[in-house]
């Protein structure tokens, strides 16, 4: 598995050939409350890039990732010329039942994100890996 300790505490990165995964935040309220999000950026050497199709979050392509209950968000860039050059999809920790992720803020108490984020970035590289 990934060694999570990569992960940085705010907006950490992870990058290997063909994809960077990102933990971002936490993201803060006046309320103290936080909002962790885990997401990927897919880009065209992925072997996972040509399963992505339109901008339905709930592809299959999508669907298919270990994401905290399931995707919920999809976007593709393009470059100047319309071709698209990534796309980021990910899943953020503010569903129903996730008031427990809301308050945490140091990486020792949001271990199990920082899992989640490797249980991720471990699958890209496996199907990378698969290709090679």
């Amino acid at each position: 598995m990934a060694q999570v300790r990569h992960v940085a505490t705010h907006g950490g990165i992870l990058h290997r050939r063909g994809l960077s995964l990102h933990r971002a935040g936490p993201e803060s309220y006046d309320d103290g409350r936080h909002r962790w999000n885990v997401y990927a950026y897919v880009y065209p050497n992925h072997p996972h890039f040509k399963n992505f199709s339109g901008p339905a979050m709930w592809q299959d392509a999508a669907t298919a990732m270990p994401f905290h209950a399931g995707p919920s968000f999809l976007r593709w860039f393009y470059d100047d010329d319309g071709k698209p050059v990534s796309v980021k999809v990910g899943s953020d920790y503010h569903h129903l039942g996730d008031d427990g992720y809301s308050f945490v803020k140091t990486e020792a108490e949001a271990f199990g994100i920082f899992d989640d984020a490797a249980q991720l970035f471990d699958w890209l590289t496996a199907l990378k890996g698969a290709e090679a």
